[in-house]
């Protein structure tokens, strides 16, 4: 079997490899918090923000990614729905379960609100990518892969049944997360961080794929991709440190270094299964 014969299956498994890895990652982040807050001159007076910058930016990329992978692949929407299922429920899992390694007291009633309300932020990180693929023919497909030539068809009736379940999945189960007299308090600081995050999605992760896996050399993906993303994350980090410097805020120093690992790790986390997916042969396509 040559090169240009890779069947589709592989990248399945590049994604099964990334998110285990991701699962340890995070496993491993959480439960050695302790140990970076109980010895800060490993790095310098700041390390308690250095891992948290790291572990949250870790998380972010990985969140990205998953978006990416359950929206633009030409899986079946089942497929795609089961597999943000998968990554989405082992990232929460780890993360969950290594708090209650270092706390074996650990109380997880006060974190089903927040797990409840998980799919509505998930679908509106996924939105630019929906929106792209259903306006514009987003697909990741293999050209070399004959099985790939379906990126064009249609939205089916079946296709918009399914997507309307799992958005009524999602928002009945933000309505159990929260308490009914609270619900309209909450609504509308709540929508806005959704199309914060859409709005963070557009701009990081769909560039992200949009430069990296365009039909072009790689060379010019690379140099497009760090291009973009050092102007990107200049921009950011004046708004981002300019908000987090204000009261009640403390330590524009601190802060700063947490904006800037915490972007490094976001970017690396996202770019790396992007630049393995392109290896593999996968491509961008649009109408």
């Amino acid at each position: 079997m040559t090169r240009n014969e890779v069947p589709q299956p592989d990248i399945r498994w590049a994604l099964i490899a990334w998110g285990v890895l991701c699962t340890l990652g995070n496993f491993w982040f959480s439960c050695t918090e302790d140990r970076w807050r109980s010895t800060p001159e490993l790095f310098f007076p700041r390390a308690p923000s250095l891992h948290e910058s790291i572990r949250f930016g870790f998380l972010a990329g990985q969140v990205a990614w998953i978006a990416i992978c359950s929206v633009l692949p030409t899986w079946s929407l089942c497929h795609r729905c089961l597999y943000c299922f998968i990554a989405a429920s082992a990232t929460v899992l780890s993360c969950t379960a290594s708090e209650w390694y270092r706390q074996p007291s650990f109380q997880w009633e006060p974190s089903f609100p927040v797990l409840l309300s998980l799919p509505v932020i998930i679908l509106a990180i996924q939105s630019p990518f929906w929106a792209l693929r259903t306006w514009a023919g987003w697909r990741l497909v293999q050209p070399s892969n004959d099985s790939s030539k379906d990126h064009a068809q249609p939205l089916g009736v079946r296709d918009l049944l399914g997507a309307t379940t799992c958005v009524a999945l999602a928002l009945c189960a933000l309505r159990l997360s929260v308490a009914p007299n609270s619900l309209a308090n909450g609504a509308a600081e709540f929508t806005v961080a959704c199309g914060m995050l859409a709005l963070i999605s557009l701009f990081a992760a769909v560039s992200a794929a949009a430069l990296i896996l365009r039909p072009s050399r790689t060379d010019t993906a690379v140099c497009l991709t760090g291009i973009y993303q050092v102007c990107l994350f200049g921009l950011s980090f004046g708004l981002m440190y300019y908000l987090l410097c204000l009261p009640p805020f403390a330590s524009g120093a601190q802060r700063a270094l947490f904006i800037m690992v915490f972007g490094a790790a976001f970017f690396l986390t996202l770019d790396f299964p992007l630049f393995v997916a392109r290896r593999l042969g996968w491509r961008l396509h649009w109408q």
